[in-house]
């Protein structure tokens, strides 16, 4: 889950300007920009959609000042548009708590508050050790934050043992725990989904609320991550697909041992889903790190959806 910086200047290309005002060292991606590109669905041939080639624009929300809460770095951001202004919820490296930042143009960026706007929950609490990987939905009711949580080691419950909860807000600085949290749990043994889950993404289609999330399970067979897939008509009760929403690819590629961190939007018919693939480690590819590693490299990809669950990828789809 180290790319998701990278997400979010991918999340920004797709919603904001095009060209916003004053890049700062941008640089083009060499990735294929789909025009002209067709992908085939059952029984539907349809083009994809278009985007322009996406732009770094380098680090735009940097580390807190020494002594403040988010001083160890900032990381996993949620970007959305608010009142014609970008909201950016994000939670700090090592507090695993959350804030929020605020821009008019996507590159400079002003904290909301000095605080976490989302802290970890007290002791005993299912959330004590982090609240972290913000994923806001916003509707006709508020702002709806689903987060990744655990409990600190001293309460029993092992720190790798995340489950998701759900708090509410009008205004995006002030939030409310739900009372049913947590409202997304790990599977029960043996399971898709019962060695690990987080790094959600919600969207709200066809009148019902789609949870993408990452999951890790004692059945599966290769990947380190799948993009796994839950269904709900009011976020607390879900039904979780069986088989993954996005999985690993089946021959060597960027992606073939690991995907994760997906994040969704709709675009020109289409569900474009842009996610982050891990590629295995081997001869060919060793792993770029001095310690022990299971990812040769990570990089940012997309597939292509008509109905949200069935998700195919075009023959060349790096992103970054």
């Amino acid at each position: 889950m180290l790319m998701l910086p990278l997400l979010a200047t991918l999340l920004l290309t797709g919603c904001a300007d095009p060209t916003p005002p004053n890049p700062v060292k941008a640089t083009k991606s060499e990735s294929d920009d789909f025009r002209g590109r067709t992908l085939a669905f059952p029984g539907i041939k349809r083009d994809l959609p278009k985007f322009s080639q996406f732009v770094k624009h380098g680090v735009v929300l940097e580390a807190g000042k020494p002594g403040s809460w988010d001083h160890a770095g900032v990381a996993v951001p949620c970007l959305k548009r608010v009142d014609g202004r970008l909201y950016m919820w994000y939670q700090c490296r090592v507090a695993e708590e959350i804030g929020l930042a605020i821009s008019d143009d996507g590159l400079l960026w002003t904290r909301a508050s000095e605080k976490p706007i989302l802290p970890h929950g007290v002791p005993g609490e299912w959330d004590s050790g982090s609240a972290a990987a913000p994923n806001v939905l916003i509707d006709e009711d508020g702002m709806h934050m689903w987060y990744d949580g655990n409990a600190a080691e001293n309460d029993g419950v092992a720190l790798g043992s995340h489950q998701i909860g759900l708090a509410h807000s009008q205004d995006g600085v002030n939030w409310v725990k739900d009372s049913a949290n947590p409202v997304f749990k790990l599977g029960v043994h043996p399971a898709i989904d019962d060695l690990a889950i987080g790094g959600s993404h919600t969207l709200r289609y066809r009148g019902l609320t789609y949870f993408y999330y990452d999951r890790r399970g004692s059945t599966a067979r290769k990947p380190f991550y799948e993009v796994g897939l839950a269904i709900s008509n009011d976020g607390r009760n879900w039904n979780r697909l069986l088989r993954p929403a996005l999985a690993v690819s089946a021959s060597s590629g960027f992606d073939d041992v690991s995907v994760d961190d997906a994040h969704v939007m709709a675009r020109d018919g289409y569900l474009v889903m842009f996610y982050e693939g891990a590629r295995a480690v081997s001869k060919k590819h060793p792993s770029p790190y001095p310690f022990p590693y299971p990812f040769a490299g990570k990089s940012i990809g997309v597939a292509f959806s008509l109905d949200g669950v069935n998700w195919a990828k075009p023959q060349k789809n790096l992103v970054l």
